[in-house]
């Protein structure tokens, strides 16, 4: 809010179409800007405007930084911080995967092809049990659509590679009845 009191466009915008919307707008800008934030080899490629680049970059993560500062301030969580958290839960506290295995003997996960590194090592986490669950996973990666939100085929195939070593089988579904005539 202190932000938007400086900024009257900003303040304008978030009258007229609300704070929530405006904090949304935010959220999804600092997702991305993180994502650039991570593409620092870039820097290192020469390039004439190479000096921008790099302080271009350190502008984005300092924007970074103060969006985390803000969140620590604030109590705010975002989805990829909750994820982070269970992550970090599994890893270091054994009776919650314990719990969460015994809760949930069999998971079903649809639209694998869309599933980010976070969402995957959990999904792994779980299954390194002396009884895992049950999984039974669903997924397309023609259909994957969600890169831009850090889903990553690369990990897919390599989550998928790992179960068939473990015993896992795949199915292929090769004959499609919603889009075909039968």
């Amino acid at each position: 809010r202190n932000y938007l009191d400086h900024n009257p466009i900003l303040f304008e915008f978030a009258v007229n179409f609300g704070i929530d919307y405006i904090f949304g707008l935010i959220k999804d800008a600092i997702h991305d800007i993180r994502k650039i934030g991570e593409m620092s080899e870039i820097l290192e490629v020469p390039h004439p405007d190479r000096k921008r680049f790099q302080d271009w970059f350190k502008a984005v993560r300092q924007i970074i930084v103060d969006w985390d500062v803000y969140k620590k301030e604030h109590a705010v969580l975002e989805f990829d911080d909750l994820l982070a958290f269970v992550l970090q839960g599994l890893k270091k506290i054994p009776i919650l995967k314990k719990i969460l295995i015994a809760e949930n003997r069999y998971i079903f996960v649809d639209e694998f092809q869309d599933t980010d590194p976070n969402q995957g090592l959990i999904l792994q986490e779980l299954m390194t049990s002396d009884h895992p669950p049950y999984l039974f996973i669903v997924g397309d990666t023609r259909q994957s659509i969600y890169g831009f939100r850090g889903a990553d085929l690369k990990f897919v195939n390599e989550f998928k590679a790992y179960f068939l070593k473990q015993g896992a089988f795949a199915l292929s579904l090769e004959d499609n009845f919603r889009s075909t005539s039968y």
